[in-house]
């Protein structure tokens, strides 16, 4: 069932009986059901994303190796999480902020019986996405905004939304619309960038080998921007233009408790953030050396080992932290 995502009421035949809006969409390969709000802002600040993962299929050898897993272990560590879920067939899934479908690729052919619901927000990725074949699986392929879901209340067995809520200036209103959407005895899969190792202390001596990297550079000023925003700890992290915020593990669980969840696993992926920029600068020097190749695979192998345990100060010191979580039911809140 679907709603208008302007005047937040039910819609018949793709036709808003209040503004009448018409979303059907005749060939396009998704539903498009942006607010009108929204087209009158222009492009997001991701609009030039699918180029930057244009120039990472150009790498070769470990290059090509370091950076596959650093796209898809953040889609990998969720996956995992899906495990924990009692039911894995008959679902209704619902990915906000689907990007370019890795995960949607990822969950689709691993589990493939059920009604997979895939919406993103900028169409630069969704037109990346299809021509990747990356949501050939999906169910149902919107354009639309966490802020207004263009669904009815409690349509969707399970919510994933990775990567999204740190670029969120509005996370009340977001996280509204995700409880809203979600059956009573619904989950939620979500992941974020990890404060612990955006700060203090030892990702300093990562950030401080980074910027004499990137003090070569034409841009002579980008390593030293990049060590000054790592020592006051400012909100826009890492894309220029782009609002960005990581969360402290307890924040991340905090904003989930307080709208009426409550957490089942809080892990975290260690991507291979630990051996940049070292590995990563040999790997583009070097990247059909066979020494490389090998050094890259046992960092890999590490990271997904140190996943794997049990100890807190592992667990929760990954570049990313993820978590599953149930909604509570609203008389036991």
């Amino acid at each position: 069932m679907l709603r208008c995502p302007d005047c937040r009421l039910p819609i018949k035949d793709f036709v808003c009986p209040i503004c009448k809006r018409d979303f059907r969409t005749g060939d396009k390969p998704y539903l498009d059901f942006l607010p009108v709000e929204d087209y009158r802002s222009g492009d997001s600040e991701f609009t030039q994303m699918p180029d930057i993962f244009e120039n990472f299929s150009r790498f070769i050898g470990a290059r090509k190796v370091l950076s596959e897993y650093d796209i898809t272990n953040i889609e990998k560590t969720n996956l995992k999480l899906f495990q924990s879920v009692k039911r894995h067939e008959g679902l209704r899934v619902l990915e906000i902020g689907a990007g370019r479908g890795y995960f949607c690729r990822l969950f689709t052919t691993k589990y493939t019986a059920n009604y997979y619901c895939a919406l993103e927000y900028e169409q630069s990725n969704l037109n990346y996405g299809l021509r990747l074949g990356n949501f050939q699986n999906a169910s149902q392929l919107f354009r639309g905004s966490v802020y207004s879901l263009p669904f009815e209340d409690r349509q969707f067995d399970l919510v994933v939304i990775s990567e999204v809520l740190e670029h969120l200036s509005e996370l009340d209103l977001a996280m509204g619309e995700i409880r809203r959407v979600l059956d009573p005895n619904g989950w939620a899969i979500a992941s974020v960038p990890n404060s612990i190792l955006y700060m203090y202390p030892y990702p300093i001596l990562i950030t401080l080998l980074q910027s004499i990297h990137h003090l070569g550079d034409q841009n002579d000023d980008k390593g030293f921007r990049l060590l000054v925003r790592r020592f006051r700890r400012l909100a826009n992290d890492n894309l220029q233009g782009t609002y960005h915020r990581p969360f402290f593990p307890s924040q991340f669980a905090k904003l989930f408790k307080n709208h009426g969840f409550s957490i089942e696993n809080h892990v975290s992926s260690m991507l291979t953030y630990f051996w940049d920029p070292a590995l990563t600068n040999f790997a583009d020097r070097y990247p059909n050396s066979s020494a490389m190749m090998f050094f890259s695979k046992v960092a890999i192998n590490i990271s997904d080992r140190l996943l794997q345990s049990r100890l807190p100060i592992i667990r929760y010191s990954g570049i990313r932290q993820h978590i599953l979580a149930r909604k509570r039911n609203e008389m036991t809140k």
